[in-house]
């Protein structure tokens, strides 16, 4: 069994690392986004920008304020906000919302309300979608620039693809370390692992927020899942399963707010790898119908699983030792030799095992650590970071042994079946630390 579980672990670490080797060379050398002037034609078609909303009170004026200056023909654009039984009215919201022809708001009510954002999604869809040809959906707490959506919809155009996703940079990075290490976790997967995916023609994923979708691809899955934690991740998968590709746009710029405080921080990655492990499952049939290859399906079941990589360390690390402890290679190389003590046939009976491969079982975790760690500069370098940014670099450590448990729990979690209801995370405060965009 020890055998089987070391053999598992490195596998799976192996793939993993050395999909961030060729992601992040490919990284190095893009260049990073420029951005330049876009003309939108004014046969567009129809958009309807959705924002989710329950009590989002601090951000939600300011949001739709920058919505209201989208570059787009304003009889082809309708703004949808879904007040999801926020305690106060988004009507009644500090700084109030505009009467502005293209605002709409749709109320839920009763039981239909706080049911979490996929069904609100969904219900908004199917009940106000109307004629729109493109859905565009933005977090309240986003503040969007004014040519995201075109260089999203042109970007689809070009590429002939059904889905488009923008940059999100949390602007309130300097609030707290949980803050910084969200910013920091953004750049890694977008600065990295989506421009990696798009240029290779991998597994670019939907973020939740700052991203465009066709209606018709939309319609073609089914729509927003209802009831499912990350409805971007199953939008992701539902979209893949079908052949259909998605964008990493990154001058389509948008910022939002991390989590400031550390507990909530965790409370979220620990809902969103569950969130993973349940969406892997329930489209277990993405990495294996063969679209794209081999190497394709192992980068969409590699993204599916999400965190998976935190435990798979840990796995990896413990089989070591224990193989180490008791004297045998935990990848089956070398004779298995029964030992009397525990620890004391590890550190004495060593020489009967095979010495030019025992090396692997510490190689393999200890290789995927170090190229993690060495794809972080690189991320930095791409969005722009400080000097300040390189110094918190210290704290990755111990930051990373603490994610450790949220995942390993989130994993039996999911398991075990256990329900992932959707409740509505604390962020920051709305505030802008003048940090560059990607």
């Amino acid at each position: 069994m020890l055998m089987t579980v070391g053999i598992a672990s490195g596998v799976y670490l192996t793939i993993v690392s050395v999909r961030r080797v060729v992601y992040t060379l490919v990284a190095i050398f893009t260049r990073r986004p420029q951005a330049t002037a876009v003309d939108v034609p004014e046969n567009t078609p129809k958009v309807l920008i959705l924002v989710a909303a329950r009590d989002e009170d601090a951000t939600l004026a300011e949001c739709v304020a920058d919505l209201l200056k989208t570059t787009w023909p304003m009889e082809r654009l309708r703004i949808l906000v879904i007040d999801d039984g926020s305690a106060t009215p988004v009507e009644n919201v500090p700084g109030g919302l505009t009467d502005d022809p293209r605002m709409e708001i749709y109320r839920r009510e009763g039981a239909r309300a706080g049911r979490g954002k996929s069904t609100a999604l969904r219900d908004a869809v199917e009940l106000h979608g109307g004629d729109a040809e493109l859905i565009y959906v933005v977090d309240a707490d986003a503040r969007v620039a004014s040519d995201s959506l075109a260089r999203l919809w042109i970007t689809m155009e070009q590429r002939n693809v059904d889905a488009a996703q923008g940059a999100m940079v949390p602007r309130n990075r300097t609030a707290s370390n949980a803050a910084w290490h969200t910013w920091l976790e953004s750049a890694v997967h977008q600065g990295i692992t989506q421009t990696g995916a798009d240029r290779l023609g991998g597994m670019v994923s939907l973020l939740g927020s700052n991203y465009l979708v066709k209606r018709e691809a939309l319609d073609a899955v089914g729509g927003f899942e209802a009831g499912v934690r990350l409805e971007d991740v199953n939008l992701t998968l539902a979209l893949a399963e079908q052949g259909r590709r998605v964008a990493y746009v990154p001058e389509a710029q948008s910022t939002m707010l991390a989590c400031e405080d550390s507990r909530e921080s965790k409370a979220q990655h620990r809902a969103w790898s569950q969130a993973f492990f349940q969406a892997a499952w329930r489209h277990r049939a993405t990495s294996l119908n063969g679209y794209g290859g081999p190497v394709a399906s192992m980068d969409r079941a590699v993204y599916a699983l999400g965190y998976l990589d935190r435990s798979m360390l840990l796995v990896a690390f413990s089989a070591a030792f224990l193989a180490y402890a008791c004297g045998f290679s935990a990848y089956g190389f070398g004779d298995f030799h029964t030992r009397d003590a525990f620890v004391w046939g590890g550190f004495h009976g060593m020489s009967t095992v095979a010495p030019d491969l025992i090396w692997l079982e510490w190689a393999v975790p200890l290789g995927a650590l170090a190229i993690a760690a060495a794809q972080t500069p690189v991320a930095l370098w791409r969005w722009g970071a400080t000097g300040r940014d390189y110094l918190k670099l210290f704290t990755l450590p111990f930051a990373f042994l603490g994610e450790i448990p949220t995942h390993l729990r989130a994993l039996f979690d999911a398991i075990a079946g256990r329900a992932n209801p959707w409740r509505r995370t604390r962020r920051g405060v709305a505030e802008n630390d003048g940090a560059r965009r990607p």
